[in-house]
């Protein structure tokens, strides 16, 4: 059924109206640094609504045109890479070698940031929000909620873990690395361990979660291989946790793969990260999260209100030419009735009532010839009683004569 014209405007002027306020719910989000933005998950659904949209008309919202020989460049060296994916990698500057070109975090209190061989956390940073979560362990508060949540979930399927590592502070990160380095060399070190500042544990949003035996005994050793990890793979991200290394992209985030390291980022992205299949944090935080994307969101919205409203202003005019039209039709109408009745005379009832010269004949003439016929009548009676009396009269007479 067609929307009425009425109608149709209202649903226009709703829709500029929505694109509005998403426009300023994303600007809300968007900060003015790669790792700076505020973005707030009860956002997310229209965001990441508007992203699809985006990416239904073949274009890819999270490309910077002024990465563009960078993407091209990049995709040489990895071919069988989706250019998508090429794309967020580079975006992160994943392109670049390790610990070539250092970007400091300047927001390391958000849960959603990315710290690599690529970001470092500021000199002497440490979190403001520690918790234990058992054997003396400390992690951030959000984090440790969904933590402790998520290892209760797994205990009750009868999973025996333990958790050894979580917060490193800077100094026993320096420490740690630096035993590593004297002891295998730099090389093996970097593979192995991060560098001050680069490591996660350094967050206190990440946990190294290792199968405990029967006995008591704890190893990482296949881990890989235990029910632990195959319950971890299939529900960590209903509780905010990700696999942060995995085997299959160690070329891409530098380290060796480690089943045990499981990184919190949130209930919102460990799930898209798991309906996507996208198995890096890098490739989504370069697809969703830099400052350049929601930007590309904002133009987009920017440009359907525009069409919104170009929409709206054409139905407008259509809707006000009709009536118009109608309007003088209206007033054509009632001027003709004017006219007629400016020159007749009397009421219709009354004309209705009054005969025509020819109903006054065909009236009369019946009347006049019923009045002719009675005079003709009496007329003729008259005589014949005259004629009477004259015969009579005769008879007499000739009686007389005869007697």
């Amino acid at each position: 059924m067609p929307i009425q014209p009425g109608k149709r405007i209202m649903c226009m002027l709703f829709a500029v109206i929505l694109f509005a306020s998403l426009s300023a719910a994303v600007y809300a989000g968007a900060g003015s640094d790669t790792n700076t933005e505020e973005k707030q998950y009860d956002e997310y659904e229209d965001f990441f609504e508007i992203i699809a949209a985006i990416r239904e008309s073949g274009e890819h919202p999270h490309f910077i045109d002024a990465n563009a020989e960078r993407y091209d460049a990049y995709q040489a060296r990895y071919p069988n890479e989706p250019f998508d994916r090429i794309i967020a990698f580079v975006n992160v500057n994943m392109d670049k070698g390790f610990y070539e070109e250092i970007h400091t975090i300047e927001d390391p209190d958000n849960i959603n940031v990315l710290q690599n061989k690529h970001y470092a956390l500021p000199s002497g940073w440490e979190p403001g929000d520690l918790v234990n979560i058992g054997g003396g362990q400390m992690m951030r508060e959000e984090a440790a909620q969904h933590f402790n949540l998520m290892r209760d979930a797994m205990r009750d399927a009868g999973l025996r873990v333990n958790v050894i590592i979580v917060y490193r502070s800077y100094n026993t990160q320096q420490n740690t690395y630096g035993n590593a380095v004297s002891k295998y060399g730099k090389e093996t070190a970097d593979r192995n361990w991060a560098r001050p500042g680069h490591s996660e544990h350094q967050l206190a949003l990440s946990a190294d979660i290792l199968h405990k035996a029967m006995d008591g005994s704890m190893s990482n050793s296949g881990f890989h291989h235990t029910n632990e990890f195959t319950w971890l793979c299939e529900n960590a991200h209903n509780y905010g946790f990700i696999l942060r290394y995995p085997e299959a992209y160690k070329e891409f985030h530098g380290y060796v793969f480690e089943p045990w390291h499981w990184r919190y980022v949130g209930v919102e992205a460990a799930s898209r990260m798991f309906d996507e299949g996208i198995a890096l944090y890098e490739e989504y935080y370069g697809k969703y999260l830099i400052y350049e994307v929601f930007e590309r969101v904002r133009a987009y919205i920017q440009e359907q209100q525009d069409e919104a409203e170009r929409l709206a202003a054409e139905e407008a005019a259509r809707i006000a030419e009709e009536e118009a039209a109608a309007e003088a039709e209206r007033a054509a109408e009632a001027e003709t009735t004017e006219e007629q009745e400016d020159v007749e005379e009397l009421p219709v009832d009354s004309i209705e009532a009054t005969p025509t010269i020819g109903e006054h004949v065909e009236t009369a003439e019946p009347a006049r010839s019923a009045e002719n016929a009675h005079l003709i009548a009496g007329s003729i009676g008259t005589g014949v009683c005259v004629i009477n009396l004259v015969v009579m009269a005769a008879k007499r007479k000739q009686r007389r004569r005869s007697s």
